[in-house]
């Protein structure tokens, strides 16, 4: 007999042993939503600990256990011990919502009058919702027609499994006979190999098409592969819903899972928020105008009123380009295929590009600046060359123009501002930041319109939380705040509650504005900067306000 021959002999006799003793194990890829970067579930991935061989991957046994009719009865293993884990970490870690867990389906196993039958059986044996069970099926199409094929997973889909077109590269999604399919496919999931090429033009261009044809189907879109931080800033900025690669984990066991989980939590944050956010800086003849990169994932620039940053300029794109921050705190730019590109630091971008403090950023014939602050010790708070870090206000305003007012003010005085959104949960925020051990503002000044569930409430639990943290409120577009419910304001914990600005002649009574910022100022036991007049500052300002674009 040939050596050869004798090897594969002697494999397929120690793979009918494996299945017989259950020597197969299975490792677990985690899975992240892309915006979020939280843990959404897992892959199972099959491996074979060879008594002489050691650890080998499905490639290296596969095609012998296909010739030899083992393939099938290891496919009901893999989805037996996949569930099985599934349940445990349930059950164990009760994470919320409930986590997925996609298991390689091959196309015996699809043309099997068994399967559907099992999967019910595995599906109530181990307590899991079909939505969980994640049945990724790839070179199907080689195998068998698109009606068969779309027969097939039709009972699939009523059984209420995810199903996925795994390692998609190729497939054109515009077709009549792809389009039926599509009907009955949940998530398309594009080839890692097209991934590792995004760097090629063509590769990125073939991505950027596949994704869009699947959102026309109203497929989910998932990538493997995700090797570093530009790929997925790129894969975010395509709005590809999840993910998983080596930038995030590699394939463990469930041993290594189950630590890392009870040690550092696998969840990863949604988003990575530091009072002394980065910031983006857009320079003009008539101001300088600063944005904080803080409380979301992501910043459009464009020259669209929906973007996140507003460009009036005729070279720039509706949507040209997009910041984006991660999770570890980098902030990657990317331009989003724009007709007359971005450059950073004169470099044209192709790929996204993690940027530094300091970097000059164009798009269009607009000028930027990314700004990247130092980081403060929550415990020092003095830098190391002996003079005090400046007093950071968190600021929430509803109005575009309030808000602006009193950054234009307040950062005068040398304070450090962070101007949220909206919708960010305030509740959540300050938990987090202490949960993590980062250092709380020293002032809330907060439109009390916008506060969730009511201003109040959020006084009385954050005097009861955070004793030292000052808040002082500010009372949306009303211009007038009768004495009895500034009182109330105050006996609910807050340090005072401040009338808007009068929008319609902002400037006209700048006694008031001036009164105004002085609180600000007095509760943070701090007086107007001898250097500047704080009147000459807010009259320096009146022009620029109203030609303000970021936001």
């Amino acid at each position: 007999m040939h050596p050869g021959s004798v090897a594969a002999f002697q494999l397929e006799a120690n793979l009918r042993q494996a299945l017989e003793t259950h020597a197969f194990t299975l490792y677990f890829q985690p899975v992240f939503d892309l915006s979020s970067e939280g843990l959404v579930g897992f892959e199972a991935l099959l491996r074979w600990h060879h008594p002489n061989h050691g650890l080998l991957l499905p490639q290296d046994f596969l095609e012998i256990a296909q010739e030899c009719g083992l393939i099938l009865p290891m496919g009901w293993q893999v989805l037996e011990q996949a569930c099985a884990q599934l349940q445990t970490w349930q059950q164990r870690y009760q994470p919320r919502p409930p986590l997925s867990m996609g298991i390689n389906l091959n196309p015996q196993q699809l043309l099997s009058p068994d399967l559907v039958p099992r999967l019910r059986h595995v599906l109530d044996q181990y307590a899991i919702e079909p939505l969980q069970l994640k049945l990724e099926l790839s070179g199907v199409l080689e195998s068998m027609s698109v009606e068969d094929l779309h027969r097939r997973l039709q009972r699939l889909k009523e059984l209420g499994v995810t199903i996925c077109l795994d390692r998609v590269s190729g497939l054109d999604l515009s077709t009549t006979d792809n389009e039926m399919l599509a009907a009955v496919v949940d998530e398309v999931k594009l080839d890692p190999a097209l991934i590792l090429c995004m760097e090629s033009e063509a590769s990125l261009e073939k991505v950027r098409t596949l994704v869009v044809a699947a959102r026309r189907l109203n497929c989910q879109v998932g990538c493997a592969g995700i090797e570093d931080g530009p790929k997925l800033a790129q894969l975010r900025a395509f709005k590809c819903d999840q993910g998983q690669g080596w930038f995030f984990a590699k394939p463990c066991s469930a041993a290594e899972i189950e630590t890392h989980w009870e040690s550092h939590n696998i969840h990863r944050d949604e988003f990575s928020s530091s009072l002394n956010a980065p910031a983006i800086i857009l320079n003009s003849e008539t101001q300088q105008s600063q944005l904080s990169l803080f409380g979301r994932q992501s910043w459009t620039i464009g020259r669209s009123t929906d973007s996140a940053i507003v460009l009036p300029d005729r070279w720039v794109s509706r949507y040209h380009a997009e910041l984006q921050c991660m999770s570890n705190g980098d902030v990657y730019f990317v331009d989003l295929g724009s007709g007359n590109g971005s450059f950073v630091n004169e470099q044209r971008v192709t790929m996204p590009v993690l940027l530094k403090g300091g970097d000059r950023l164009m798009v269009g014939q607009t000028h930027l600046e990314f700004f990247m602050p130092s980081n403060v010790s929550a415990i020092d708070e003095t830098p190391s060359g002996g003079l005090p870090s400046p007093k950071t206000v968190l600021m929430m305003q509803s109005s575009k123009l309030q808000g602006e007012v009193w950054r234009e003010a307040l950062t005068s005085q040398g304070l450090s501002l962070i101007w949220l959104q909206p919708n960010v949960d305030l509740v959540q925020l300050l938990e987090q930041r202490t949960k993590t051990h980062q250092p709380l503002p020293d002032l809330l000044l907060l439109d009390m319109t916008v506060i969730k569930p009511n201003p109040y409430s959020f006084c009385r639990w954050c005097g009861q939380e955070y004793q030292d943290l000052q808040i002082i409120l500010t009372s949306g577009s009303r211009t007038h705040v009768p004495a009895s419910e500034r009182q109330w304001a105050i006996n609910q914990g807050a340090k005072d509650l401040l009338s808007a600005f009068p929008e319609h002649n902002i400037f006209g009574n700048m006694v008031d504005v001036v009164t105004k910022v002085r609180i600000v100022l007095s509760t943070l036991g701090m007086e107007p900067s001898e250097q500047t007049s704080l009147s000459e500052v807010l009259m320096s300002i009146r022009t620029s306000i109203n030609r303000a674009t970021l936001h």
